[in-house]
């Protein structure tokens, strides 16, 4: 996230919408939705884009997404431009709280995108560390992600 922000002040991007960069653990996305750091008008358009494991596994990044608005199409654009595969999984449940019964997406201003590595069975647990990531596979998801944002940031 800090990386595609700093690329982006490189540049002179200035996103058309309003960016907000999060990093949250399992609970503080949901918090992030019930306080939200802007106000929120019944017209705003919410996009979570949560980001998994993407420095080791498969070549081929997978997705899944929540939401109407052909985000799994963006994301694979933006990766072809990097010359990066990616494997849609379908709609899933996969983030705004831990427990799938508490799932509050229900209102439709929030839209989704999950974007991780499929293989990588170490993300995430207690042998998740620095060795075992692929700087050249994490190198590749920013690039992509920098693309997808700057893209939703400005015609979306």
């Amino acid at each position: 996230m800090l990386e595609i922000a700093r690329l982006w002040r490189e540049q002179g991007f200035e996103p058309k919408k309003t960016v907000v960069f999060a990093a949250l653990d399992a609970r503080g996305d949901e918090y992030l939705l019930n306080h939200p750091i802007f106000p929120r008008q019944p017209s705003d358009t919410w996009l979570v884009i949560e980001i998994e494991g993407v420095g080791a596994g498969e070549q081929r990044l997978s997705s899944e997404s929540l939401g109407g608005l052909g985000l799994p199409r963006i994301l694979e654009e933006s990766a072809s431009r990097i010359g990066v595969k990616v494997n849609y999984l379908g709609e899933g449940r996969f983030f705004f709280g831990a427990d799938p019964d508490r799932h509050v997406l229900a209102d439709p201003a929030y839209s989704g995108l999950r974007i991780t590595r499929l293989g990588d069975e170490l993300s995430g647990g207690p042998l998740d560390t620095l060795d075992h990531l692929d700087s050249e596979l994490l190198d590749e998801a920013g690039r992509v992600l920098d693309h997808l944002l700057m893209v939703l940031s400005t015609q979306w």
